[in-house]
């Protein structure tokens, strides 16, 4: 039953002009079959905008650059450097806050594992 707990947070400026921050799950519900280990799910109301324009957002590159890449935090770390990358130059810049990538990470209450791991790739990156 992850799948039903799982979510996912946004950020935006709302009609009053103040920061504010949306969670939302991923689907409303979850149903399992046993007899043919069949699960339907039916995403929630707010992820089907997302998932209907996610081929104008998402980030591309060729399998060999992330080959090597061996956790999901260092794949994800990779996608927002791209997405900060000028193309023609070939340089970018990524600044960011560790709560910020805490929040893009989708880490919003790190367990003491999950910390560790996020602090030693920044060791690593600095």
């Amino acid at each position: 039953m992850d799948l039903f707990r799982a979510e996912w947070g946004y950020k935006f400026i709302n009609k009053h002009g103040k920061k504010q921050v949306a969670y939302r799950r991923f689907v409303q519900a979850v149903d399992y079959i046993d007899d043919g280990a069949t699960v339907l799910f039916k995403f929630a109301d707010d992820t089907v905008p997302m998932l209907v324009e996610l081929e104008k957002r998402f980030t591309t590159y060729e399998i060999e650059q992330v080959a090597q890449l061996s956790s999901q935090y260092a794949m994800r770390l990779y996608e927002f450097f791209m997405q900060n990358l000028d193309k023609k130059s070939g340089k970018g810049w990524l600044d960011i806050s560790l709560d910020e990538l805490r929040f893009r990470f989708g880490l919003l209450l790190l367990n003491t594992k999950k910390l560790k791991i996020l602090k030693d790739v920044f060791l690593i990156l600095q």
